[in-house]
Parts: structure tokens; C-alpha cells; sequence
């Protein structure tokens, strides 16, 4: 399915486009905060299931799920399409794993957010543990049609993921609608730097605040990247990125000297970001 853009979500695209042809050039200004990931759609069906890993770390942080029930005593059907931030049974993420949204009669539902809206700490979160931190997308209840999503096309769903100990907010552009119940997930979107607020539909985001000169230094050998904390930065991560902006690795750094291991990536250029309470900086390294 080809991507339809709207005008600013496809100017910033290009924007960023345009920025990792500048680094392939040897630039290192780009702070690339936004992790996004343009993945091919995703569709659930009745009975189908999606589990989805939002920052690549092999953990699953929202499982997607569609079902429909018959009624015994009329030709009525309940069919409904949700997402669940937190099922031990099946390994899926923790209690920090929430979704934006509000509380009905009986079930929550995930808010359907315009481009542009603000997700961060202020939420409002769905945080009920109990009923698997869940949001129901789309759901037909004999007749009469629930959720926020059924006939609005494509919008935002805001989530937020607990890593590390860290608080991430992000989106994801869903359809969601019913007869028959339908989840498609098109592309999705979260800010690698701890609770730092994203806009619904964001993809880019260039830092404000750059550390100052010999803060920190950053230089490879052979697959392992090297990152001297000089100044002891406070709440710091060294996030990697591919130059088409996926994310490799991340780790939280210490005073002194932290390494990061780049196992099974290709020889070439990649982006290592640094984000802390001081400030950011990035700079282009190679890894052969």
C-alpha cells in the first residue's frame, strides 16, 4: 500500500531524507531524537494477533488482537479490535506500557489523535494493570458501534514504553473499524530521549541545547564504539542509528568510559547521539 502523507508529516520526511544524505557527507550536526519506523502495514483480522517491539530490543511492548463472539440466543455479533500494553501470560511489556485514551462503561478506548497533538507525562494514561494497561480500538456490540476510530480514517494512537527504567512517549498511525473489526497499523514513532514529549505524527526532531566542547568523547575501533564521559553527565543514554534513522542500540552512560558492541552490522557510517540533562551532541562514526 502506498504511503499517503499529509503535507507537514511529508515535508518532514523529506526534511530528514535530506539530513541523512548531509551526514553521509560527512556532516554530524543531526540530532535524530525521533526513532520512526515507516513498516509495512499491518493488518489484524478476527482471530489474528500482532505483537509489536517498538524500539528493536527484542522484548514485545503492545500485542494487537481482533476477536468476534456470536451470540447464543440471537443473530447478533460482538466483534472487537484492542491493544494491550501489559500481559505476563504472554511476556508482553510492563505496567509502564500505557496507551492515551478514556474510560467508557465498561471497557477503556484508545483516544483517535489529530496530527500534531501533544504526547507526554500529562497524558491522560490508561494505566489499569488489572485489565492489561488495554485500549479497545473498534468494537461492534450487536448492532451499536464503540471506540474512537471506526469511520475517522487514519489517526493517532498515543502509547508511552518503559526501557531501562525510562519513561518513552510515542505514536502510531492506525485505521481501526468494524463489520468486519480491522486493526491497521501503518507506521509508528516514539522519542528515544527519556520523557521527552512527541507530537502525533512527528518523525524528526533536532536538539536545542549542544554540550559544550570536550563534554564527551565519542570514537570507534573495529565494531565497538567508545564514549568518554568527561563532566559526568546527569540521566544520559548513547543511542546508535543506522543513517536511514533506525535505532541499533542504546545504553545508559556512566561516568568514565562506556563501550557499545555493534555485533552483525554492516561495515558503513552510522549516527551515535548523546542526550542528557546537559545537553545533546551526535556525531558520525564507522564501523567495519
Amino acid at each position: 500500500m502506498k504511503k499517503l502523507y499529509k503535507a507537514e508529516l511529508s515535508s518532514r520526511l523529506k526534511a530528514y531524507s535530506s539530513m541523512a544524505l548531509a551526514l553521509t557527507a560527512g556532516s554530524t550536526a543531526l540530532n535524530a531524537e525521533i526513532v520512526y519506523n515507516d513498516i509495512a502495514d499491518e493488518t489484524i483480522e478476527v482471530d489474528g494477533l500482532f505483537n509489536l517491539d517498538v524500539d528493536g530490543d527484542g522484548s514485545i511492548d503492545f500485542q494487537f488482537t481482533a476477536g468476534l463472539t456470536l451470540s447464543s440466543t440471537s443473530s447478533g455479533v460482538w466483534s472487537f479490535g484492542s491493544v494491550f500494553g501489559y500481559v505476563t501470560s504472554y511476556s508482553v511489556g510492563n505496567a509502564g506500557n500505557q496507551l492515551i485514551g478514556y474510560a467508557g462503561s465498561f471497557y477503556n478506548y484508545g483516544s483517535a489523535l489529530d496530527s500534531g497533538a501533544n504526547i507526554g507525562p500529562d497524558g491522560p494514561w490508561l494505566s489499569y494493570p488489572s485489565y492489561g494497561n488495554s485500549a479497545v480500538l473498534a468494537s461492534n456490540f450487536y448492532g451499536t458501534t464503540y471506540g474512537a476510530f471506526p469511520g475517522q480514517g487514519e489517526k493517532f494512537l498515543g502509547f508511552k514504553f518503559s526501557a531501562g527504567g525510562n519513561n518513552h512517549y510515542g505514536w502510531m498511525r492506525i485505521t481501526a473499524d468494524v463489520d468486519p473489526v480491522t486493526i491497521i497499523i501503518h507506521d509508528y514513532a516514539y522519542d528515544n530521549t527519556p520523557d521527552a514529549a512527541i507530537e502525533a505524527g512527528a518523525t524528526i526532531s533536532i536538539a536545542v541545547t549542544e554540550l559544550p566542547e570536550g563534554a564527551v568523547s565519542i570514537y570507534s575501533f573495529g565494531n565497538m564504539i567508545n564514549v568518554m564521559n568527561t563532566i559526568g553527565l546527569e540521566n544520559a543514554t548513547a543511542t546508535v542509528f543506522d543513517l536511514s534513522g533506525k535505532q541499533i542500540s542504546t545504553i545508559n552512560i556512566v561516568a568514565g568510559l562506556n563501550q557499545i558492541e555493534l555485533d552483525n552490522v554492516a561495515t558503513g557510517n552510522y549516527l551515535i547521539q548523546i542526550a542528557s540533562n546537559q545537553g545533546n551532541t551526535s556525531k558520525q562514526i564507522f564501523i567495519n
